[in-house]
Formats: C-alpha cells, structure tokens, sequence
C-alpha cells in the first residue's frame, strides 16, 4: 500500500509539473505570439531532419545510393556511338594482286592522300559468372584517295550486325566478385546512414537535457534567490526582536548575495546552452524557446540475447566484417590469378563489303569470321606472383583474426550496455522519489523555520542543497536512460519501444 501511495504521489507530481508547464506555456505564447516549443521527440525529428550531421550523413549516402546505381547499370547491354570525321592519312602503301595473265604476284607502291569517315553502333554486355562479354556492332566507313586527277571514293560497311565474344579463359574475375561486394557495400552504406539518424538522436538528447538542466538550474536559481530574500526579510524582524543572533542574520545575507550572483551566472550558462541548442538545430531566429521534459511512465527491459541478435543481423558492423572477409578472398584470388598463365579466346561472325556505291555496300556482302586465341605465359618474374599471394594469404588471415576479435568485442559491449540500461529504471524510480522527499523536505523545514520553530539555518541551507540535487539527479538519470535507449536502437537498428525494424525511405536519395 506505502508504495501504491508513493507511486500515486509520484504521478500526481508529474501531473502537476506538466500543468504548470502548460500555463508558462500559455503565458509565453500571450506574451511573444510566437516561440519554438519543444519536447524531447520533436527535438529529435527535427535534428534529424536539417541538424548539420543529418545533412553530412543524407548526401554521404545519396552517393552511395548513385554508386550502387551505376553498378547495378552495368548488368544491362551498353550502347554507344562511335564517330572519326573526318581521319586524314597520307603514306606510301604496298599493295600486292595476282596477275592474271602472267600467274604471278605483283607489288606496287601507291602514294596515298586519303580522307576518311567512319561510324560505328556498340552493343556490349558483360557475362558476369565468366567475365567475359558479348559485343553487337555495324560499322560504315568512306574513304576517298584526295590529290590525285582522280578522286577515288569506297564504302567499307557491315552492314548486318557484327557479332563478338570474348572470353578470359584463367583471368581474375572481377565482376564475379563485384556482384558480392558491391550489395554489401550499399547495404552496409543503408545501414550506417541510419546508424548516423540513431547518433543524432543521442546527441539531440545531450542537447536537450543540457538546455533544460540549464533552464532547472536557472528556475532554482531565481527559487532560492526568492526564499532568502524573504528568510532575510523575516530574518531582520526576528534580530531585531532578540530571537536570532547576529550571525544567522549574516549568514542569511551572506546565502542572499550569493543566490543573486547565482542568478546571473545561471542566466549566462542557460544563454550559453540555448545558442548551442539552437546552432545544433540550425534555428537562425531569435524566437524563445521552451523545453517540456519528457513524461515516461512506462520503461523497457530489454533481453541481452535478443540485443545480441538483434545487432548481429541488423548492424553495418556486422555487416562490414562479412564484406571485408570476402574483400580479402577476392585479393587472394586476384593475386593467384595474376601473373600466371592466362588465356584469351575471341570469336565473331558478320557481314562486310566494299564498294564505289553506298547502295551497293550493303546489297552484297560477305561473311566475315574470325577466331583468337591468344596465350600469356610467364616464364620467370624473379618470385613476384608467389610474393604476392602470400602476402593476400598473410592478410586474409589477419582479418579472420581482427574479425573474430571485433566480433567478440561487440558482444561484449552488447552486454554491457543492456545491463546498464536495464538498471536505468530503477535509477529513475529512486531519483523520482528522492526528489519527492527532498522537496517535502525542505518545504517543511523552511515552513518550521518562519513559524519561528527550533529550526537553525543550516538545517535549512541542508535541506535546500539537497533538494536542489535530487531534482537535477533526476533528470540527469532521465537523460542517462534516453541515450542508452536511443545507443541500443543505434546499436540494433530496432525500434524497440514499437518493436520494429528501423527503415529508410530511398525516395529521398532521389531528390
């Protein structure tokens, strides 16, 4: 029943520290008509929305967003056009044709001046499991020998479309290891950007309870400043009447002087906070703003093993030492590959003709075919292929290494953090009744005090030192438990208040 009654009580307080929250509320907007007015979310959203960092983390990944967008293009067929106009040559030609009157090969030497133009459309799709690719082409070249009596004028056409493959036979392959890579990088890039939206949510949270710590320090400040005036004020009478002596009347003065210098010190220190609030959330106006302290009447316990899950599966750290294994096997393979012997295979098959007449440079044509292959042995590179890949094999077992080390880290950080958090909510029920208390505390003594009770200054000074406390531990340890709520989100990429997965809409890269 005694803690049903406190908890009533404590939900009571927070009722009316919301009323009265409300009516400064009302006030303020009577007075100034406009003021920015905010809680803890909506300090979050709009950090996350045009703060500095949100906008730093927004176009990092719409660069990402673009580059896995090119990648992904280069599985489709690539056209191009290809142009020389106009290629002059000139140069001194051997040309050699049968005679057929004599059955014998003849030589003669031209001196040629030509001017030419050609075009060409390319047709080119990579085979992504071989490396190699298929190229579509049609070729139209005119050449036209120039400085002679004569102009001679020939078309060279394909007219129909030429067809190619060519096909690396012991060669790296490194779209193969592309199309592994690549996903992992714009998914762990998906991931870090809202990594980064979780961080901002942390720092909007330091933000916001700096400025509203400054805001209590200063409502204390003004609060105590206004007691000791009026303990100095009944203080006096009561000296002069011969009930207190001198030095309590002193020290009451003395605790005056120092609550007005307080004051101004609180005033420069809450100034300080809100343009540092307001620059983190890139508010360039002079408008006031009000905080409302958040209202948490129901906490989270988390599972560890959950948690634990939760981030191997969800975070781009994890994500990250998955794409750095498979980096170095792709180095690995890439060094054994290179530097050994290697083959190349190249076919195609089209139609050409050469005529005087465009016209007739694509009515008769004739097959064109053509078969390469081509080898590349190494005979002796003083141990430069065999040094290379024992120092991939030395690398890929350094990150194994690194990776497990990592790996282990991060569950023992997971650990560490929802057991902290854990105890986040039993922190904020003895900081809320301890605030409580000492506030009762101190209202009484001072109220036992100015009915002239056997109360001395101290027990006042005591209770106010200790109700000043409670109040700034207990939103101390709110903040504590946001950030560590906000850090396991960040941590998980899960909502855990709603129980779902964190999301980004990829709409916004577009624009």
């Amino acid at each position: 029943m005694q803690d049903d009654y406190q908890t009533m009580m404590l939900i009571m307080k927070h009722k009316i520290i919301l009323s009265i929250i409300m009516v400064l509320l009302f006030s303020t907007a009577l007075h100034s008509q406009n003021a920015h007015i905010f809680t803890m979310n909506s300090a979050i959203a709009l950090a996350q929305e045009q703060s500095p960092d949100a906008l730093i983390a927004k176009n990092t990944f719409r660069g990402q967003f673009w580059n896995y967008r090119s990648f992904q293009a280069t599985k489709l067929p690539q056209m191009s056009l290809s142009a020389w106009a106009p290629s002059y040559i000139r140069e001194i030609k051997e040309f050699t044709q049968f005679d057929e009157t004599t059955n014998t090969l003849t030589t003669k030497f031209y001196d040629l001046n030509t001017l030419g133009i050609s075009g060409s459309l390319n047709i080119r799709q990579q085979i992504g499991f071989s490396g190699g690719s298929v190229t579509l082409s049609s070729v139209l070249q005119r050449i036209g020998n120039i400085f002679t009596d004569t102009t001679e004028i020939y078309y060279a056409a394909n007219p129909i479309i030429n067809i190619g493959i060519t096909q690396p036979l012991f060669k790296y392959n490194a779209y193969k290891w592309a199309k592994q890579i690549e996903p992992m990088k714009y998914e762990e890039a998906r991931r870090t950007y809202l990594e980064s939206m979780e961080r901002i949510a942390e720092k909007s949270v330091t933000e916001f309870f700096s400025l509203l710590s400054a805001q209590i320090d200063l409502q204390i400040a003004q609060k105590n400043m206004a007691a000791y005036d009026t303990l100095f004020t009944l203080s006096k009478g009561r000296y002069q009447m011969g009930k207190i002596p001198e030095t309590d009347l002193l020290q009451i003065e003395l605790q005056l002087l120092q609550a007005t210098s307080n004051v101004e010190n609180c005033k420069i220190n809450y100034d300080n906070q809100l343009i540092k609030f307001k620059s983190f959330l890139r508010l360039q106006d002079k408008l006031p703003v009000t905080l409302i302290p958040p209202q948490t009447e129901s906490y989270i316990l988390l599972d560890v093993e959950e948690v634990l899950q939760k981030a191997i599966s969800n975070s781009s750290t994890s994500l990250s030492l998955q794409r750095r294994m498979i980096e170095a096997k792709s180095a690995l393979d890439k060094s054994k590959m290179d530097g050994r012997f290697d083959a190349t295979l190249s076919a195609s098959y089209g139609l050409n003709a050469t005529k005087n007449i465009l016209y007739d440079a694509y009515r008769y044509p004739k097959d064109r075919q053509e078969v390469i292959l081509g080898l590349s042995i190494p005979i002796y590179d003083w141990g430069v292929a065999r040094g290379n890949i024992k120092m991939a094999e030395s690398n890929l077992e350094l990150i194994q290494t690194q990776v497990e080390q990592e790996e282990l880290d991060l569950m023992q950080d997971i650990y560490i953090k929802v057991a902290r958090f854990n105890m986040q909510q039993q922190q904020i029920t003895i900081a809320a009744k301890s605030d409580t208390i000492a506030q009762k505390s101190y209202t009484l003594t001072q109220q036992r005090y100015m009915a002239g009770k056997e109360v001395t200054f101290l027990d006042i000074n005591n209770a106010q030192v200790q109700s000043d406390n409670a109040l700034k531990n207990y939103y101390n340890v709110m903040m504590n438990y946001w950030r560590s709520y906000y850090e396991l989100r960040r941590l998980t990429l899960f909502d855990w208040e709603h129980r779902t997965a964190l999301y980004i809409d990829e709409k916004i890269m577009l624009y």
